[in-house]
């Protein structure tokens, strides 16, 4: 893995001096020619499009991010999901570690999350990650269905949409139930062209990538896209916790025809995390910095340090993913009013985790290192057929998608194998687990948009969902390969269940336009989902009784939207009631693992308003109040009702002030970003259940500062040379000590004497980070 940690660092690097080198014969350099005002605004103009877009036409609650926002948002080598974060309305992204690209995120849409997972919330992977309009979801995993490090090149993607909510029948998809995020990656163009940005900061933070236009050749457009992300990460402590780092690289080949076009793309990523455990938030007596009972100074944010770990040989984690897909489109016009379209695509992906918890130095027995490895392959299809009548446009098509996953996990004895001087993930297992899921989904829709007066819009949709998901245990078979002999280990020999669903779903939509410039909209959808692969045997210690129906959310939107000049704005008030999510726990009367439903409801308003503007003053706000509620069991089956969800803040509230100009040959941008979050609420590790305990430190004001200077200066001295970007910015600008988020523990990570201290995952202290761009 370290090899090819080193290939996917460099090879943008290769990419960068190549296109550079090219770029640089193109053309001889001018040194005496004139430079003027016009030409900063044209080359930056054709740089960066509309930073927001408000669909005014359409029945959603969407904002789309172009890459102009992106750009500006996002820290050099960061995250998309941060720059979402105060873009949209209602959009948190909190990483693990630092805001680099590579990090892992929570990611939520008014409280329905993704990634990163917060423990003792039922819904835990709930929206939908597209990559162009592919789904990238694992549908039955938790916190392991998306992470937000496989997409880590922020500047690889031209625009991101946000829909709130399930959306259209035609748009449903199996995670579909808080919102869908499509990432949009560049798309190929008949102008040839070159971007490179190389940026570096805090915390040891590099990044380099770069985007090639091959132009249009024999009716071939082709872009391709690379880069590499990577950070020292914001812990300290006694040993290195290990550096953290990404890379992506994206092909897409397009070939336009009279009737239509072709595209043939393909996408891989690779990812190396090393990250660091929770913090106790306050002191507890036995929880020091050498280890459960050693003596020495206690360990806690309050006394050892806000962002102190301790050495990797008492508590280490690294994660290995990565990834490759693969996918053709095919748009045809079958007559002037029928177009067909088809997108196939097939994905395979790995994940390594190896875990070490040798702190709590008293434990003497039962597994304290693991090796996690899953595998999945994904295929899948989605067809329509989409014909344009005299006020009344049909979509009739399906998507079908298939799963295989197998997860492999191995317990091991960390301090009897350092005991006999062994190495941990080579000694002998004393815990073992291995299980296929197959899981295959799909939904026939027919979605229609009638038109009955002009600036009215109705569009209604009705389809039929299908899952089958089935697990498989294999340990009593594998074991006897990887450790035959062995008759001590714990080995799983609890079977698998199985579930097969078939239900209707619909959504009914209006967009009523007021005037040219303001629209009244409103959407009612229902959708379901899967449950997650524990509520079908993974991990169980007792057979299971699997869940009756799958999960269903159903959603109400409505508001007003308005877009005039350099004006515009969105508010919507929402209710969301997520039903039969399923709470696993052991019956002790049949001895059996039962599945209890659980439910969510979350209502709320959603705000934004903006007023941009190229030179001069730009704001931007991006609001969302709600209220986020749970009806769901402890471990021991007791019902909770009416409790408040993990992890989502009654606040959101963002606002963005920029003013650019024009001077000499250069265009600055200086933009000053401010979030507030409410507190947010914690569960017990204890309980597997929600609390009234408020996270300590999780109310924040955050402030980023970023500023940039896009110039012709250098244009008369480097061929071919159209702009360069030079970019600086400041994350946490005024160096708030915050969490992110947080447990109450059991005792399981800091020995029992810890069991009711909260832990904590600390938030990126003031950060600073530069980078240059150059467009050819």
């Amino acid at each position: 893995m370290g090899a090819m940690a080193g290939i996917n660092k460099y090879s943008a690097a290769i990419i960068f001096s190549t296109a550079l080198g090219a770029c640089l014969q193109t053309a001889a350099a001018d040194t005496h020619r004139p430079i003027d005002i016009a030409k900063v605004k044209a080359a930056y103009t054709s740089k960066h499009g509309k930073t927001h877009a408000v669909e005014l036409g359409s029945a959603q609650n969407s904002v789309a991010v172009s890459k102009k926002t992106l750009s500006k948002l996002t820290a050099p080598g960061g995250s998309a999901a941060a720059a979402l974060t105060n873009a949209v309305p209602g959009f948190q992204a909190h990483p693990v570690g630092s805001y680099s690209g590579a990090s892992r995120y929570q990611i939520r849409i008014n409280g329905t999350q993704v990634g990163f997972d917060a423990a003792g919330t039922p819904e835990i992977n709930g929206l939908q990650i597209l990559f162009d309009g592919i789904p990238l979801n694992n549908p039955t995993a938790g916190y392991h269905g998306f992470e937000s490090n496989e997409l880590p090149i922020a500047s690889m993607f031209s625009a991101i949409k946000v829909t709130q909510g399930p959306g259209a029948v035609a748009d449903h998809w199996y995670d579909g139930v808080g919102g869908t995020v499509n990432f949009m990656p560049l798309a190929p163009s008949d102008k040839a062209s070159a971007e490179i940005e190389a940026g570096g900061g805090s915390f040891n933070s590099q990044s380099l990538s770069t985007n090639l236009q091959s132009g249009s050749i024999d009716g071939w457009d082709t872009v391709l896209s690379m880069g590499y992300t990577g950070t020292d990460g914001i812990r300290t402590g006694p040993t290195p916790i290990g550096r953290t780092e990404a890379s992506a690289i994206f092909a897409e080949t397009r070939k336009h025809f009279s009737a239509g076009s072709f595209t043939a793309g393909l996408y891989y990523y690779g990812a190396l995390e090393h990250r660091a455990h929770d913090l106790p938030v306050y002191p507890v007596p036995g929880v020091n910095v050498g280890g459960y009972n050693v003596p020495g100074e206690t360990l806690s944010q309050q006394t050892s340090g806000w962002y102190y770990t301790p050495s990797t040989a008492l508590w280490s984690k690294r994660q290995w993913y990565a990834a490759i897909l693969g996918f053709t489109k095919l748009t045809a016009d079958l007559s002037s009013n029928v177009r067909f379209t088809d997108t196939t695509w097939y994905k395979n992906g790995h994940r390594s985790k190896r875990a070490i918890f040798n702190y709590n130095t008293t434990r003497t027995s039962g597994p304290t290192a693991f090796n996690y490895d899953p595998h999945s392959r994904y295929f899948g299809n989605r067809s329509a057929l989409h014909v344009m009548l005299p006020g009344n446009d049909v979509t009739l098509g399906a998507y079908y998608m298939q799963m295989n996953s197998q997860a492999q996990l191995i317990g091991y004895n960390s301090f009897q194998a350092i005991a006999n001087g062994q190495d941990i993930f080579s000694s002998t297992p004393d815990f073992y687990r291995n299980y296929t899921t197959q899981w295959t989904g799909s939904n026939v829709f027919l979605q229609d948009a009638i038109h009955p007066m002009p600036r009215l819009t109705i569009t209604p949709g009705v389809g039929i969902e299908h899952y089958d998901v089935k697990v498989v245990n294999q340990a009593q078979q594998y074991f006897q390969i990887i450790a035959p002999g062995n008759t001590t280990a714990y080995v799983s020999n609890i079977p698998g269940a199985s579930g097969s669903f078939t239900e209707p779903n619909f959504s009914l939509g209006l967009n009523a336009g007021l005037t040219h410039s303001t629209h009244l909209f409103a959407t009612a959808a229902n959708n379901y989902q899967t449950q997650t692969d524990n509520s079908y045997g993974v991990g169980a210690s007792e057979p299971v009784v699997p869940p009756s129906k799958p999960a269903e959310v159903v959603s109400y939107i409505g508001g007003v939207k308005y877009h005039s000049g350099k004006w515009f704005a969105q508010a919507a008030l929402f209710h969301t009631h997520v039903k039969d999510l399923t709470i696993p726990y052991t019956q002790s009367a049949t001895q059996t693992v039962i599945v209890e439903p659980a439910s969510e409801t979350i209502q709320g308003v959603n705000f934004l308003l903006g007023y941009k503007q190229p030179a001069g003053l730009s704001v931007y706000t991006s609001d969302s109040i709600q209220d986020a509620r749970e009806w769901t069991f402890n471990a021991a089956g007791d019902p909770l009702n009416d409790v408040p969800m993990t992890g989502t803040p009654k606040y959101n509230l963002g606002f963005n002030a920029g003013y650019g100009w024009y001077r000499a040959n250069s265009y600055y941008d200086l933009t000053l970003s401010d979030r507030y979050q409410s507190a947010t609420y914690l569960a017990s590790e204890i309980t597997s259940a929600p609390t009234s305990t408020l996270l300590p430190a999780s109310q924040v004001n955050l402030v980023n500062l970023h500023f940039t200077d896009s110039t012709t200066a250098f244009n008369p001295y480097v061929g071919g040379l159209k702009m360069v970007k030079l970019a600086l910015v400041v994350e946490n600008l005024l160096n708030v000590k915050y969490n992110t988020m947080g447990y109450i523990s059991s005792g399981s990570a800091y020995g029992p004497g810890s069991a009711g201290d909260i832990l904590a995952q600390p938030g990126a202290p003031l950060g600073v980070y530069g980078s240059v761009s150059a467009y050819f």
